[in-house]
């Protein structure tokens, strides 16, 4: 039978595990040499050695793979790198990592209760409030923070001034710089490190003095009105340039524009835990309108606007006898509404003090000397009477009151100073008085006041 032939393509090697067969014996026949060659031929009963593997080959085939990997890597990773720097929002991370370089604090605030302004700005501009408060104490030249457009850079720099009082050194202009995909904020300061790391001290000093003689157990309502009474006890307006913007001013040197009330103000409520924040806007009077500053106080959930500069005003034609009397507050603008204050008082925005819309902690309401038209005369003979006693015993020198109409206040005037009925009022506090508390009825001076419809009675 004929053998069918192989297919091309189809020719295979086998691969054994089997031994290979014996070569033959010595006595086996010989192969004849070919014609022309006549050479010995030797048999061998031994197997014919296998070739070596070439391992250098291999070894080479391993290391151009490993080679080939490791490029393909660093080639992706550069790769991703460029992407991201690119592409990826690296600034925060950037600023983070900057800050934990220096020690800087980028971690949310667990209580933003007295950081109003802080809880208006984006997420970024947040971020960079909190590393710039963080960083500010050590005088850098130059604060890493996250990309923020020229608004938000506004924002940033009037939240970290308005919400933190004592950080006094802050100039009033600030930059931003750009390097990469790094963003730098720039401050200015007003002093040296050293210049201000001494007033601080100082200041927290008079701070700390202040908040221990607030009576034990003062009520919120009671440790503002004593805050409140003290600053306008201690100080006086000026509006010279220098520390009079800032609480070591206030606190220290004992002067202050309307900036250093208000920021004083507010750093002694914040030390003493009642949330509160500064809001500036105009303000009228008789000498025109200005740029002003004062407080919003939140007391018990609702919020009141306080004006501590306007209500430490001095009376122009007192007796010199009567100095320590002239030296107390007013409260004309103490835990007023917006509605209350509108008239002479406008804030920058609205929003600013729009819940402030009760007037139940006014000074006058709380202690009984606001007068309206309802309030009858034999009311008002108490409301003087009892406020006399509270006003002596307290150890307070004048009494004010308030009316909330013309007609209430003109006919106050007419029964008090007119009638003179203020002098029997005074002889039947001092009926309720100790010796020592009572006052000289036929020695004492007033001072009323046609705009703010208010009588005041100082006691000798």
């Amino acid at each position: 039978m004929n053998k069918a032939p192989r297919k091309a393509g189809a020719r295979r090697r086998q691969v054994s595990n089997q031994r290979p067969p014996s070569t033959p014996n010595r006595s086996s026949q010989r192969a004849p040499a070919a014609a022309g060659n006549r050479t010995k031929a030797k048999a061998s009963s031994r197997p014919s050695p296998k070739p070596k593997p070439n391992n250098s080959a291999r070894a080479k085939r391993r290391s151009g793979g490993c080679g080939q990997f490791l490029y393909d890597f660093v080639a992706a990773v550069l790769i991703l790198s460029i992407l991201a720097y690119f592409f990826l929002p690296m600034d925060r991370y950037i600023a983070r990592a900057d800050a934990r370089r220096h020690h800087y604090s980028s971690r949310e605030y667990d209580d933003t209760s007295q950081r109003y302004y802080y809880t208006k700005l984006s997420s970024n501009a947040k971020l960079a409030y909190r590393i710039i408060v963080s960083a500010l104490p050590d005088f850098p030249e130059q604060i890493c923070v996250p990309e923020i457009d020229d608004e938000e850079l506004n924002e940033v720099f009037k939240a970290v001034s308005y919400d933190n009082p004592e950080l006094f050194m802050l100039g009033t202009e600030c930059t931003l710089t750009r390097v990469g995909k790094s963003f730098w904020f720039v401050p200015q300061y007003t002093m040296k490190k050293a210049t201000y790391d001494k007033q601080l001290s100082k200041a927290e000093d008079v701070a700390t003095e202040i908040l221990s003689h607030v009576p034990k157990g003062a009520s919120e309502y009671e440790t503002e009105l004593f805050l409140h009474d003290a600053l306008g006890v201690m100080s006086e307006y000026s509006s010279k340039d220098g520390d009079v913007y800032t609480p070591y001013g206030m606190l220290v040197k004992r002067e202050a524009n309307c900036e250093g009330y208000s920021r004083s103000f507010q750093w002694l409520l914040q030390r003493a835990g009642i949330e509160n924040r500064v809001i500036t806007g105009k303000a009228t009077s008789a000498d025109g309108t200005e740029n002003h500053m004062w407080n919003v106080v939140k007391l018990d959930g609702q919020e009141y606007t306080v004006d501590v500069t306007w209500d430490d005003y001095r009376v122009t034609g007192a007796r010199e006898s009567l100095e320590t009397a002239m030296m107390e507050p007013s409260h004309i603008y103490f835990n007023r509404s917006a509605e209350a204050m509108s008239g002479n008082h406008t804030p920058e925005e609205e929003s600013l003090w729009e819940k402030c819309t009760d007037d139940s902690q006014n000074y006058f309401l709380v202690n009984d000397l606001q007068i309206t038209d309802k309030t009858t005369e034999t009311a008002l003979r108490k409301s003087i009477i009892d406020g006399t006693v509270n006003a002596r015993v307290a150890g307070n020198s004048s009494l004010e009151i308030y009316f909330t109409s013309k007609d209430a206040y003109r006919k106050a005037d007419a029964m008090l100073i007119g009638g003179s009925g203020v002098y029997d009022l005074l002889e039947a506090a001092n009926r309720s008085l100790p010796t020592a508390r009572r006052v000289n009825s036929s020695a004492i001076q007033y001072s009323m006041d046609d705009d703010l419809l208010t009588i005041r009675l100082f006691f000798l």
